[in-house]
C-alpha cells in the first residue's frame, strides 16, 4: 500500500492538488482548491464522477469546510492477497515499482492516471 500510496501522492501532487504524504490506511485526502470552479467538495466530488468517472467521497463527509474541495480517494479495486503474494516473491528489501503496481493494481494506477489528466485538462 505505501507504495501505491506514494504513487497517488505524487501524481496528484504533480497535477496540481494540494496533498500531504500519506501515513499509512489506503485512502489519500487531496484538496482541489484552486484547480477548479467548484463552490462545494460535494459539487467537486459530482463533477469529477460525471466527467473523469473517478467516485471520490467529499471532505464536508469527514468534518472538513465544504469549501475546501477536499475529498477522500480509497486506493482499493484491486485483488489484495494477489498483490501480497506478488509482493513476497519481490527480493528481501524490494519495493513495488511502477510496473509492479501497474500490473496487480491496475485499475486504481489508471484511475489515479485518469483524474491527474482529467485535472491537467483544467
Amino acid at each position: 500500500m505505501r507504495a501505491l500510496l506514494g504513487y497517488g501522492t505524487q501524481t496528484l501532487r504533480a497535477a496540481g492538488a494540494e496533498i500531504s504524504d500519506a501515513g499509512g490506511g489506503f485512502y489519500l485526502f487531496p484538496s482541489f482548491a484552486g484547480t477548479i470552479a467548484a463552490r462545494t467538495s460535494a459539487a467537486l466530488c459530482e463533477q469529477i464522477l460525471e466527467e473523469a468517472g473517478i467516485a471520490m467521497l467529499p471532505g464536508s463527509d469527514f468534518g472538513q469546510p465544504p469549501e475546501d474541495l477536499t475529498a477522500r480517494i480509497a486506493l482499493v479495486d484491486f485483488d489484495g492477497a494477489g498483490a501480497m503474494q506478488a509482493v513476497a516473491q519481490l527480493p528481501e528489501g524490494a519495493d513495488p515499482d511502477e510496473a509492479f503496481l501497474r500490473r496487480h493494481c491496475e485499475a486504481v494506477m489508471n484511475g489515479v492516471d485518469r483524474l491527474c489528466g482529467w485535472l491537467s485538462d483544467r
